[in-house]
């Protein structure tokens, strides 16, 4: 799981609006009697939810790409981290 320092603060607002305009769709629709005319009215409420989460997941999928560009530019950092495993000493007599 990744620290909430690696957050930036843009991906959480992002992904607030989402949930936020994705529940407010979601009461537009119960309030209506007839669901489907309902989920006719808050269609827009419905589309803008999706935008965010589409830019949520497009700022995301750069970051990583952008990750995994680093860790690939700097093989022997990677290398170093997965082979530092403490080492035993041997005492002889």
């Amino acid at each position: 799981m990744k620290k909430l320092e690696e957050l930036k603060i843009i991906d959480v607002v992002l992904f607030s609006l989402t949930i936020v305009t994705f529940v407010i769709g979601v009461d537009q629709v119960l309030r209506y009697k007839n669901y489907l005319e309902g989920l006719g009215n808050s269609y827009w409420i419905f589309s803008i939810s999706l935008i965010f989460l589409m830019i949520y997941n497009l700022r995301k999928q750069k970051r990583e790409e952008k990750e995994d560009t680093k860790t690939l530019d700097n093989p022997a950092k990677t290398s170093q981290k997965a082979s530092s495993s403490p080492k035993k000493t041997v005492r002889r007599k």
